[in-house]
């Protein structure tokens, strides 16, 4: 396995982000907004422009990120001159709702760390957090890492010393044997829940939560008519003050901020990677 590196030496007190495209869509806000509060970001609105000031920068940036509004939007070859002036650089994108299904039917951009426009904050900040600690991440693997390799170096980052207790309610074997091997590896007790045998409208009656000795409910969506994202509601309302983290299929943006409305502290967006669920 490639083990990520620290490199030591003096820097800034904020990491540097180079951001480029266009970033007016409403689900980029939230992105924009961390940015502004915790990075020295520069944005461009074209990679030419970004290339010409990586050049004249006596510092390379911590994060080139591309902001990405639909499928097979970046050319390999707009990319390309930004990855020659920066061979360490981590080549990010922030994906709009719009790229859904890109890594299956269209070109995705090779090298690149794909963030969804739910998960980039979350993400993002786990890697300014080891930036500012001058912890290795999984971001210092170069570009050529198999995924098998970035999934183990995940699982040993978000490796938890203090277990959870995880409550977890999904229709789909498949996925739920899925989400129990990666919680269990990262360290996590995992219990399966069925809301609909839970008796917790009596046990409230008698002022007891009966998910109280859980510390999060992982609610996962399994696309189908069976499981409407109306469940999600009951459930949220159900497990407070536990929280709920919620595995939604194309999440938009109304989606999220119904769910926010109704509890559930975040969504993740499907497809997702392992450190997307395990930085929730």
């Amino acid at each position: 396995m490639i083990e990520p590196t620290a490199s030591p030496g003096a820097r800034p007190k904020r990491p540097l982000m180079m951001l480029v495209g266009c970033t007016d869509r409403a689900e980029f806000q939230p992105s924009l907004h961390w940015m502004a509060d915790h990075v020295q970001l520069e944005h461009f609105l074209d990679a030419d422009e970004a290339h010409r000031r990586l050049l004249q920068c006596d510092r390379d940036p911590d994060w080139i990120v591309f902001a990405q509004s639909y499928a097979s939007q970046l050319d390999p070859r707009i990319v390309a001159p930004l990855q020659r002036a920066a061979p360490l650089t981590p080549i990010v994108l922030l994906l709009g709702s719009w790229c859904e299904g890109e890594t299956r039917s269209g070109s995705p951009l090779p090298g690149a760390a794909r963030l969804t426009w739910c998960s980039f904050v979350p993400r993002m900040s786990v890697a300014a957090e080891c930036w500012q600690a001058r912890r290795a991440s999984v971001w210092e693997l170069p570009r050529t890492a198999s995924d098998e390799e970035r999934w183990s170096c995940e699982l040993q980052h978000h490796r938890s010393g203090c277990p959870a207790q995880i409550g977890l309610v999904c229709r789909s074997p498949a996925q739920t044997d899925a989400l129990r091997y990666t919680l269990h590896t990262a360290g996590h007790h995992v219990r399966s829940l069925d809301p609909s045998r839970d008796q917790g409208t009596a046990c409230r009656a008698q002022g007891q939560n009966p998910l109280a000795s859980l510390d999060v409910v992982l609610w996962a969506d399994t696309g189908g008519s069976r499981q409407p994202r109306w469940a999600l509601e009951q459930l949220a309302r159900h497990a407070a003050p536990v929280p709920v983290v919620a595995v939604m299929t194309f999440p938009r943006v109304q989606d999220a901020l119904a769910a926010q409305s109704w509890g559930v502290r975040c969504v993740i967006s499907k497809p997702f990677q392992v450190a997307d669920l395990l930085t929730q």
